[in-house]
């Protein structure tokens, strides 16, 4: 890798492949997840999850226009829903894959960084790591609680006498990742400074 003057740098417009399919990849992610959110603002329907009390939903007496579409999942027109129960829902839907595109682009970031530095310990790449880190936290939190919200308001709204609540598993994938970022950033931080006390005594 040829170094410019600037150490850490190399020369403007070098990037590893992995990091340009990375970022290509991230911006078709990003660009779908547009297409949905529109989508989803313009539906006329909200899905409603059931997790408590799903095993009698197919046998229940569903209000006139509500409809089972999949075993423990309802289609509510959103006129018979709460209003603020129709917003928790459309806003989850439409956060779940533009969060998804954000953490793409920062781990395409993230490569793109280390691709322009002659040290992995860079400060630059630990902090790419942390942004990626807090992407997955609001990605295992924001959209599972706004569709547990949005999906007991409208559960009541509708008098099913059914709730919904978090599935451990629709958040294991990004707290892995997160619980990943964290040790990689923690030894990040452990080289850069075990780096700088080598370079002091030389």
């Amino acid at each position: 890798m040829e170094l410019s003057e600037h150490r850490g740098q190399v020369r403007p417009g070098r990037l590893d492949g992995p990091s340009i399919m990375a970022l290509i990849f991230a911006g078709l992610v990003l660009l779908y997840a547009a297409c949905n959110a529109v989508a989803v603002v313009m539906a006329g329907e909200v899905i409603l999850r059931v997790q408590n009390g799903g095993s009698e939903l197919a046998l229940a007496n569903l209000p006139a226009g509500v409809a089972l579409v999949w075993p423990y999942q309802l289609s509510v027109p959103g006129a018979l829903a709460p209003l603020g129960s129709v917003v928790l829902l459309k806003l989850a839907e439409a956060l779940m894959p533009l969060l998804w595109g954000g953490v793409l682009l920062g781990i395409g970031l993230l490569l793109r960084e280390a691709s322009h530095v002659d040290t992995i310990f860079d400060g630059g790449v630990a902090r790419r790591v942390a942004t990626v880190r807090w992407l997955l936290v609001v990605l295992a939190v924001v959209p599972h609680g706004l569709r547990v919200l949005g999906s007991n308001w409208a559960l009541g709204g509708l008098g099913t006498g059914f709730s919904t609540s978090t599935r451990l598993g629709d958040m294991f994938i990004p707290l892995f990742g997160f619980y990943l970022c964290l040790a990689f950033e923690f030894v990040l931080r452990r080289g850069e400074a075990l780096q700088g006390e080598l370079d002091e005594v030389i």
